[in-house]
């Protein structure tokens, strides 16, 4: 019991230390938004393996919204796919994480925790997710007649053809934002 209750406190003390900038220990989660991700009571758990493993509880889903701590480093771990049979090494930090969310019935739940994540989801900085609302208030979309909307998507759909798909998600997602914009073509 004094045991958890430390652990909850050190949780206190670093989550008000990050607040104000110091972010030792702090990590974010890679995801758009909305979407969750599952922490296990154990490393290098999917919810095909955690399923036939008594000792294995899923015990959060954050999403990139939660508060997160990583307590550990990364930790290497065979893991064998249940489909295919092949096993790779995969890496998975133990993390305390704190969040809350509103349900579609308009109630809140909040959930603190901890448990393992797969690394691949966590990086050092927030990460902007490139789908939602990033347009500044400036662009406006007019109405206009049905011949010149066609002139205008002729057009765009010509921009989007030099787009350069051999470049990273993001960087095709921020050329993309340039020729799409708030218009719908």
């Amino acid at each position: 019991m004094v045991q958890k209750f430390l652990k909850w406190f050190v949780f206190g003390i670093l989550l008000v230390l990050s607040s104000v900038g110091w972010t030792q220990g702090q990590v974010f989660l890679n995801t758009e938004d909305g979407q969750v991700v599952s922490v296990f009571s154990k490393p290098g758990m999917t919810w095909e393996t955690c399923e036939g493993d008594s000792n294995c509880n899923a015990v959060g889903w954050p999403d990139n919204t939660a508060t997160i701590l990583a307590l550990s480093d990364n930790k290497k771990i065979r893991v064998k796919d249940p489909h295919s049979g092949k096993t790779t090494e995969e890496s998975y930090t133990y993390i305390l994480f704190q969040y809350e969310r509103k349900l579609a019935s308009g109630a809140s739940i909040s959930q603190k925790g901890e448990g393992w994540i797969d690394s691949a989801y966590l990086s050092k900085s927030k990460v902007k997710s490139f789908f939602g609302n990033q347009i500044g208030a400036s662009e406006t979309c007019s109405d206009s007649s049905p011949q010149s909307a066609e002139k205008k998507a002729q057009k765009r759909a010509e921009e989007l053809l030099q787009t350069n798909t051999n470049s990273s998600i993001s960087n095709i997602a921020e050329q993309l934002e340039g020729v799409v914009g708030a218009c719908v073509i």
